[in-house]
């Protein structure tokens, strides 16, 4: 409008020229007047002079008016098309955006979608206009809230949050909301302006860099599992022919013993082995950080050791920690193997420390070595992605950079340090739970009960007997089938207290046994213990064995599928 009128006034004639009719018109006109009010004669040639100069400047004026009305239509017609372009431009721009533009007025209403949204929501932009923002995401209401919130703690402005829409038809679409607060929607409105972006190929693509990671970790640690499996079986085999032979120089208990330790070493290595294989779901749950520290250790001890590598382990008494068992597992397993490697390839110094402790609400985790460090100069750029040191063919650079994100979305960080003597230091740090969050999601083992009618179902004769045995021992009645058929006939034969059921056997899959026993008496779920050689417990799975499996595991599970039975 300012622009418009100042048009205007340019427009209007203040020239020379308008001043040569205009002022000799009112002086004619004026002289006129005068004259007849003083009784004085007018002559014709002033008259007509007077008259013919009034004719001309009318004429004139009538022209510069049309003038003016035709620069102000060119005017107006420029300006429009300027308006219309600036808006084209706009529209394009906005549709370019690789994202979901929507503005949101005070009362949490849409008032404005990109045409993006279509392609990320399944829904038309005039349908979303005028209906409630919290339709947009999983979380509803409260959700968007949320985001309104954050943006008015952090000034105005907020970027990279994760959240999840729910377009329509589809499930859940994880996005990234950047949003800004919008102070004037007109006639004093406030809102805010959301942009999301959809960020389901990036986390695809994480994953899939996180698990070639730790399958690239695992393939160079497969001379030390070797090692681990072969030494204990070589006494485990020796044992037990020493044994069948009678040829001992000490009790058949304390040989036997031996071999049973030596076997349980193996077990754990497998299952060790499998925690880092296995794909799951990251859940976060009650976890032993000594314990988890040492199984990574052990797992990398026979390397070091033909490394020449001294590890140290300096532990401190810790309460549970809420993580990802297998997430954290592998962050650790890449921080001693990076000493390792740096020291190795370097020939710079001979030893890795590691130490766990807690300072206040947080959890620290220390993997220092007396290697040769790292250098000032690229201290900044050790977790970028595909940043290495390591000659070509010997590194991704996702190690570090994955470790980083794995802690951050614990809620904790990892730091660079330098080492106590020279060399280089990495830090965990991760957030103290609360001790009753732990004691809910870690429920202790009931009393174990007696006197049950229990189901062994597996096509391993040495299983089935070995589990009969123990149960036995405890005043338990067992009854034995071979296969699944069997089972199943048994099951219907009579109803049984608890089943232990393989999931794996040649003519029915234990998963289809239990499904089909669930069907007949809705009674037995969480009464089927299930058991596997080839996989570990799933994320909250309690009623579970993995082969091999101690006299103890097997009747803890027992009272753990039969506590309602006994209360």
């Amino acid at each position: 409008m300012v622009e418009t009128v100042s048009a205007r006034r340019n427009l209007y004639p203040a020239s020379p020229l308008h001043l040569v009719w205009v002022v000799p018109l009112c002086t004619l006109g004026l002289g006129a007047l005068v004259r007849t009010a003083a009784g004085e004669p007018v002559s014709l040639a002033f008259v007509l002079g007077g008259g013919g100069i009034g004719v001309l400047a009318g004429s004139t004026g009538a022209w510069i008016a049309g003038r003016i009305k035709e620069s102000l239509k060119k005017e107006l017609r420029t300006r429009s098309r300027e308006l219309k372009s600036s808006r084209d431009f706009l529209e394009k721009l906005i549709e370019s955006f690789p994202g979901v533009v929507i503005i949101v007025d005070g009362g949490g209403e849409v008032i404005y979608a990109s045409p993006a949204v279509g392609e990320l929501l399944r829904i038309d932009r005039e349908e979303l206009v005028g209906r409630s923002a919290g339709l947009i995401f999983s979380g509803g209401v409260t959700e968007f809230e949320t985001i309104v919130r954050r943006v008015e703690e952090r000034g105005g402005v907020v970027h990279d949050l994760s959240s999840e829409v729910l377009p329509a038809g589809r499930g859940a679409t994880p996005v990234e909301v950047s949003a800004r607060l919008l102070t004037d929607l007109g006639q004093g409105q406030e809102g805010t302006l959301l942009v999301l972006r959809d960020i389901s190929e990036r986390l695809l693509r994480e994953k899939r860099e996180v698990d070639g990671e730790r399958l690239r970790i695992l393939g160079e640690c497969v001379a030390g599992v070797a090692h681990e499996l072969n030494n204990p079986l070589t006494g485990v085999i020796g044992y037990l022919q020493l044994a069948g032979e009678e040829r001992l120089s000490r009790t058949l208990e304390d040989t036997l013993g031996k071999a049973g330790k030596e076997a349980s070493r193996m077990a754990q290595t497998i299952r060790t082995l499998l925690g880092f294989v296995r794909q799951r779901k990251p859940e976060r749950v009650p976890t032993d950080l000594n314990a988890l520290v040492e199984q990574v250790c052990e797992f990398l001890d026979h390397q070091l050791a033909v490394n020449d590598i001294a590890l140290t382990l300096e532990m401190t008494d810790l309460p549970r920690a809420m993580v990802d068992p297998n997430l954290l597992r592998q962050v650790m397993l890449n921080l001693v193997k990076n000493a390792q490697d740096a020291i190795r390839e370097s020939g710079v110094g001979s030893s890795i420390t590691v130490r766990t402790g807690r300072i206040g609400e947080t959890f620290l985790i220390e993997v220092i070595d007396d290697g040769p460090g790292v250098p000032t100069e690229i201290a900044d750029r050790v977790f970028e992605q595909f940043f290495t040191t390591k000659p070509s063919g010997r590194g991704t650079g996702l190690g570090l950079a994955i470790s980083r994100k794995i802690l951050e979305d614990h809620g904790g960080e990892l730091l660079l340090t330098h080492g106590e003597k020279c060399g280089a230091g990495f830090v965990l740090r991760l957030p103290v739970p609360e001790e009753e969050l732990i004691a809910e999601r870690e429920a202790a083992v009931p009393p174990r009960p007696v006197g049950l009618d229990i189901l062994v179902i597996d096509d391993e004769k040495g299983v089935r007997e070995y589990l009969a045995l123990v149960l036995e021992s405890e005043g338990h009645c067992v009854r034995i089938g071979a296969n699944g058929r069997q089972g199943l006939d048994l099951f219907e034969e009579r109803v049984p207290d608890l089943v232990f059921l393989d999931m794996k056997m040649p003519d029915l899959p234990g998963c289809t046994c239990r499904e089909r026993m669930i069907a007949s008496r809705p009674s037995m779920a969480g009464r089927i213990v299930m058991m596997s050689g080839d996989r570990i417990a799933e994320n909250g799975e309690e009623l579970f064995l993995g082969k091999p499996m101690s006299p103890d595991e097997i009747l803890d599970q027992a009272a753990r599928a039969m506590l309602v039975h006994v209360t």
